[in-house]
């Protein structure tokens, strides 16, 4: 990380927002360079007035170990000597983290990390190494290097070409100011981390097969033809993944239900989800009473989010603060995120990186007179019961943040807040509302809306009025990708039986 030439930073509180509750973006942005922002973004920031505690940067509890020391200590040797060291940001993680799970043959996965570890034996690497002189491509008898190779040499860009043409994904190209091995594998890991699992599984596929082709062309009079290559791929692809498609296991288990807390109490369930594609999450919040009945509820769009479990304790921190917003005094909370429930079940501080959202939780929870936080195997089933058989209300936020209204309103509440306002009117009951209308979010009658409340309602929505017309649109949406799927897999069989007349 590094602040820029003509920039200046002292203190953290410095690049905070100016409640201290989150950061500074435009600030970021002056004072870092782009891939430092993305990660800085991605740290957590406690509420206003937290207290600032001691942790250890290089474990996952946060907690001093000589196990974690002694390897920090052979990265920094292996950084003031000059060689490789594992050291890396989130982005990078990420990447690996997508390339080892993605859904293809181990030996396409084994391929790829020697792509990004430039470990393969292209004419350049053999000359650097000086194992061998003279390597050339074989198509264009330039100098063979591995961006030459799988992307900018005439051959490859008709590969490429050939497999947008029959797939229709957006395949990408390294930019052209990437030219050293490094900045090519950060590229690469950016992108696994970025891609979706069907757009991911081409590509690498793609990567490896045009290395087979390059490799039998050594003892052949030409290389295979793009067309050939891409028509293998593509089938190649359809067929790993119908085969280790995993089939629906059919539950034994006896159906579990909601149960209704105690008398005197409410119960709020929360659920997180985490778009891969994008580095975004989302949350889906309900609370419900004693008998049941549907007290409140809520979803929000979380940015800069790469964690699972950071997206369901940021769900979990937004459906404590409803329950209070609806004068809950005895709390019962439920989520499905294990560990989430055993960091706020922990008495001691949380020193690991989701820390401050723990806390800020640990803190909120205090203010009841009464509170607990239990664990349930199936989170989503409460939302099921709760709202009708297959309503998933932890996909709702990113069909909210996809609407054309919503996107509309939350821009123009964003600049009201940034001006001194007091926002614009976002359509929380899905009706349309009247321009320059202050938003008012869901809560229980006579409570007031107070200026904090306003700007924590900024990206939620809710669905107290809406959930049957959303459930609709998501139903409608999955028939037509489930049809889009049936195409595909039969215009797949019909190639693969033409392949082998």
């Amino acid at each position: 990380m590094g602040v820029k030439p003509d920039k200046h930073v002292e203190k953290v509180n410095e690049l905070l927002l100016s409640d201290g509750g989150g950061w500074d973006a435009e600030k970021l942005n002056e004072m870092f360079y782009q891939a430092d922002v993305e990660d800085i973004l991605k740290i957590p920031v406690g509420r206003a007035g937290s207290e600032d505690y001691v942790a250890w940067n290089y474990t996952k509890n946060g907690v001093f170990s000589v196990r974690s020391a002694y390897h920090l200590k052979r990265q920094l040797k292996a950084a003031a000597a000059g060689t490789a060291s594992s050291s890396l940001n989130v982005s990078e993680h990420q990447g690996w983290l997508s390339l080892w799970s993605a859904n293809v043959p181990g030996k396409v996965k084994v391929h790829a990390w020697r792509l990004a570890k430039n470990a393969l034996a292209v004419g350049e690497e053999l000359r650097r190494r000086k194992i061998k002189e003279g390597v050339k491509c074989i198509v264009c008898n330039r100098e063979e290097s591995i961006l030459h190779r799988f992307w900018t040499c005439a051959h490859s860009v008709h590969v490429w070409e050939d497999i947008r043409g029959r797939t229709g994904l957006g395949l990408q190209a390294p930019p052209g100011d990437c030219r050293s091995p490094r900045e090519l594998q950060y590229w690469l890991l950016n992108l696994f981390g970025r891609m979706a699992e069907q757009d991911l599984a081409m590509y690498l596929m793609a990567l490896y097969h045009m290395w087979l082709a390059r490799n039998d062309a050594r003892n052949e009079p030409m290389i295979e033809s793009p067309e050939s290559i891409a028509r293998r791929v593509v089938v190649l692809t359809e067929e790993w993944r119908s085969l280790k498609t995993p089939a629906a296991v059919t539950r034994n288990q006896a159906e579990e239900h909601w149960l209704p807390p105690k008398p005197g109490w409410h119960k709020v369930n929360s659920d997180g989800a985490l778009s891969k594609k994008d580095n975004h999450g989302g949350g889906g919040v309900i609370v419900r009473d004693h008998h049941g009945a549907h007290v409140a509820c809520a979803c929000h769009f979380f940015p800069h989010v790469d964690d699972p479990e950071r997206a369901e304790l940021l769900a979990a921190r937004r459906a404590v603060l409803l329950a209070k917003e609806v004068g809950t005094s005895k709390l019962v909370l439920e989520m499905d995120c294990a560990g989430a429930v055993s960091k706020l079940n922990n008495r001691e501080v949380d020193r690991s990186a989701q820390g401050p959202v723990v806390e800020d939780i640990k803190l909120l929870l205090g203010e009841f007179e009464d509170s607990s936080v239990i664990h349930v195997p199936l989170g989503l089933e409460c939302f099921k019961l709760a709202w009708g058989k297959g309503y998933h209300m932890v996909h709702y936020w990113h069909v909210v943040k996809n609407a054309p209204k919503w996107k509309l309103r939350y821009a123009a509440y964003l600049v009201s807040i940034k001006n001194g306002g007091a926002g614009v009117a976002v359509a929380v009951n899905g009706k349309e509302e009247a321009p320059g209308q202050n938003a008012i979010p869901y809560r229980a009658r006579g409570h007031k809306a107070t200026k904090a409340g306003l700007k924590r309602e900024a990206s939620a929505v809710a669905l107290s009025d809406t959930p049957h017309e959303m459930m609709t649109e998501t139903k409608e949406a999955m028939a037509k990708r489930d049809k889009k799927r049936r195409h595909e897999k039969e215009a797949t069989a019909a190639t693969f039986v033409e392949l082998t007349k």
